[in-house]
């Protein structure tokens, strides 16, 4: 369901032309996802191994980055007039309303950067993760970061 759009142009459908473009630049593009919202059962259930996982709490520079927002009133509506070198972005950047709940943003980075710069603040424990994960992730913490906030989530 990522990267879906409408072409809204003639009735003969998607230029095929459009369509390469789009798709090339949608190739180069590499997405960090995160979440603004820690708290859903829904998401630690399907991101966090059924609340056995962790959540990360991160900021990111966001004048190094292009961090954006997703839009969730998707798929976005395209045409000759509205394509520019931000539509593979843009494209990206819109969802349909059922994955509202995830208050997703994208860190989009283009051409050779796989990684994004993080400064880990958080680390919060899925409920129904185990004792000895949560021993060696404290441990970890401890000795290398010990800034770093950790504690049990209450969502089940």
């Amino acid at each position: 369901m990522e990267g879906q759009y409408l072409y809204t142009g003639s009735s003969d459908g998607v230029n095929k032309d459009i369509q390469q473009i789009l798709n090339n630049k949608k190739d180069r593009i590499r997405i960090c996802s995160l979440s603004n919202n820690y708290q859903s059962p829904v998401m630690w259930s399907h991101y966090a191994n059924g609340h056995r996982g962790v959540v990360l709490g991160v900021e990111i520079d966001p004048n190094k980055y292009n961090v954006r927002s997703i839009f969730y009133d998707g798929p976005m509506k395209i045409n000759l007039n509205s394509l520019n070198t931000n539509s593979a972005i843009d494209i990206l950047t819109t969802k349909l309303q059922a994955w509202k709940y995830e208050e997703e943003e994208r860190v989009f980075t283009i051409d050779g950067s796989q990684f994004v710069d993080i400064d880990l603040k958080k680390i919060i424990f899925g409920s129904r993760m185990n004792t000895r994960d949560k021993g060696l992730i404290m441990d970890l913490v401890e000795s290398i970061c010990p800034e770093v906030i950790v504690e049990d989530s209450h969502i089940s």
